[in-house]
This record gives structure tokens, sequence and C-alpha cells, in this order.
């Protein structure tokens, strides 16, 4: 329902109604898998990657939120999932996990949902190179375009393949209001789901080719960053949620191969782990 493509948006992102009830649904399929194993419940993963090209950050949190569970309870995603499947997962991960590059390597994420931020240079014209290594320069899209036009519009000029689509949704939908406080919050929350989901179907996965598609996990810095967010007071944004940062760290820990690197993360959960259990 929610997926449902029409002028090149999602239903959800254009039908007020529609992305209630969907959220409702995310909601109530999340806790489903977090108390069942059937294998039929796991019919629809096909519609949740499909809604992954949403414009609308709550809706991606929502769908994230339920992969997470899925990859948390059971090894479908990993092993049981069609390799098509499987592919498009891994590809839309990774593309929300990478799309903070180029321009906002530097930008760290506590300061992103601070209330403003001042960017060393503008973000567009956004300069995209794809898996082939042709480059394309992008101007800032128009609001009233639809996200999906754009990406369609901009894979016309060269030969781009899924993962390359898949790149540009992230990116621009990530850039497009990039200077919003809420809007830049929602999408440090999809980038922590997004990893600590990516690390558990990465650690479980037998395929050495959706493996070599797997950026380096986590990438530089990433830890700290994660680690400096559980020291965010809460009344920065409503929307801050130290949860999802303890997650993602202990997803982590979990795929962590370095010692010295982990005795950091346990020392900075700990204080946080306990005040959160008090």
């Amino acid at each position: 329902m929610g997926a449902k493509q029409t002028d090149h948006r999602l239903a959800v992102d254009t039908d007020t109604n529609i992305k209630k009830m969907v959220e409702v649904a995310l909601k109530f399929s999340t806790q489903v898998f977090e108390n069942t194993t059937s294998r039929s419940a796991y019919s629809s993963v096909d519609r949740l990657l499909a809604m992954m090209d949403s414009s609308d950050p709550h809706i991606i949190i929502e769908v994230l939120l339920v992969f997470q569970v899925m990859g948390k309870r059971s090894r479908f995603l990993s092993n049981r999932l069609s390799p098509d499947l499987q592919k498009r997962l891994v590809e839309k991960l990774a593309a929300l996990t990478e799309c903070w590059g180029g321009r906002l390597r530097e930008v760290k994420l506590t300061d992103c949902i601070k209330p403003s931020l001042a960017l060393a240079q503008p973000l567009f014209p956004l300069s995209f190179t794809n898996s082939s290594g042709q480059s394309v320069h992008i101007p800032k899209p128009d609001d009233s375009m639809p996200l999906l036009l754009v990406v369609e519009e901009t894979l016309k000029k060269f030969d781009g393949d899924d993962a390359d689509r898949a790149s540009l949704v992230a990116r621009l939908r990530l850039l497009r209001a990039f200077e919003d406080q809420t809007h830049r919050v929602d999408w440090v929350i999809a980038r922590l789901l997004a990893m600590s989901t990516l690390l558990a179907v990465y650690s479980r996965c037998g395929s050495e080719e959706l493996a070599a598609m797997v950026p380096q996990l986590p990438p530089l810095g990433f830890i700290e960053q994660t680690c400096s967010l559980l020291h965010v007071k809460d009344d920065v944004h409503e929307r801050v949620d130290m949860i999802k940062a303890l997650r993602t760290l202990t997803a982590i820990c979990s795929n962590e191969t370095k010692p010295h690197r982990m005795d950091r993360q346990v020392d900075e959960m700990l204080p946080t782990t306990i005040a959160e259990l008090l």
C-alpha cells in the first residue's frame, strides 16, 4: 500500500492517512518480530525494501526498526532471504551509512543535533561518482521536484546500477533539507539503525559477494562519535534517543576484533547503561 508509486512519489509520501496507517503497521510488525519466529511473518521484505525509497525519515526509521529486530531475532535476513532481496537490502543499508561522506565527512554526529550547524562549504552542487568511476555534478533540486524523479533524471546521465541508485536516493534525501535540525536528527537516528542492522546481517552473512559490498564497518571515527551521543542532554531535541546509540555500540562490540577499541566502547557505554537501568 505505502510503497505504491504515483508520479515518482510513494503513496506514503503523498497521503497523510496512508502514512499514519503504515507507521502503525510497521510498529506492530516490530512487535510481531520481537515475539515470533514464524517464517510466514517474513513475506513482506520486498515491500519493506520498496518503502526504503520514501523521502520521509520517520517511515525509514520504522522500516529500519523492523529490519533490526529481524536481524536480531533470526538468521532469515542473512541466510534465508533470496539473493536478490539480500543484495538490495545490503545496498540500501550501505547507502544509508555511506551517504555522510563527501562534504559531510568532517561533520560529527553530535554537531548534527545542535539547533544550528555551520558548514565549511555549501552541499550543492553535489559531485557524485558512480561505481564505474563516472562523475556528475548535481545542482540543488527544486523542493517541489519528487526525490525519485531527481534520481531517475540523474541516472540517465551515466550507466548507473542498483547500488548507484540506492546511493543517490540516500545522499539527495539527506542533503535536501540538511539545514533543518529535526531533519538532521532523524537521519542521525536512521544512520545508527542502518549501521547496527548492517552489522547484524554482515556478521552472519556467508556470501563473499555480499561481504564485498559492505563498506568498512564501522568507518573510522564512528565508534567515538557514537559514544559521544551517549553524553548528549535529553533536552537538546525531542527525538534524540540514546537507546539507538547503545544498540549500535552493542552491535559494533559483537563484531569488533580489536580489543583496545572494544575497551573504549565498554568504558563509554557502562555508566550510561547503568544510568538508563536506574
